[in-house]
């Protein structure tokens, strides 16, 4: 009996010793497949990278080939005088009809008084008509016409 102890001993120890060379096998064989992957995403991102910057370097290039395109178009119009614009001219320019809002119905006094009061300057000096005539006499260069003098006579026998 102790012999099949034994041999059940030596049994279990071989089980023991294959269990752990599977384990350690198969951690091994765990870490090999993370680190192919993990090497594999970061080969996949850095290709990426690098695909993105090679387009926006192109898209860059190609913005600045139209940019210099246009500029050196446009230097050439300039020089021959060839002007053209991209834009049409009937959106630069007003339309013929402007439509001004409606207002109500006001008298003739409301308005002729607004008038009076923003148009003018805001200085009122009192001159006198002798005064006035004077100074349209001075503008004139100093000839006055006769239909004046004889109404700045007539305001003088007032």
């Amino acid at each position: 009996m102790s012999n099949t102890h034994v041999d059940l001993s030596e049994n279990l120890q071989k089980h023991e010793i294959k269990k752990r060379k599977m384990i350690e096998d198969s951690q091994l064989f765990w870490d090999y497949q993370r680190y192919q992957t993990d090497t594999h995403a970061a080969r996949l991102i850095y290709q990426a990278e690098q695909d993105y910057l090679m387009e926006t370097q192109s898209v860059r290039e190609r913005l600045f080939a139209v940019l210099e395109a246009k500029r050196r178009k446009l230097k050439d119009e300039k020089d021959n005088g060839d002007l053209t614009l991209d834009v049409p001219m009937d959106t630069q320019t007003r339309p013929q009809k402007r439509n001004l809002r409606k207002r109500g119905n006001e008298t003739a006094e409301v308005k002729s008084s607004k008038r009076k009061q923003s148009s003018g300057p805001s200085l009122i000096f009192r001159l006198t008509e002798e005064e006035i005539g004077s100074d349209l006499l001075k503008m004139r260069g100093g000839t006055a016409s006769p239909a004046k003098k004889a109404s700045t006579s007539a305001h003088k026998k007032k």
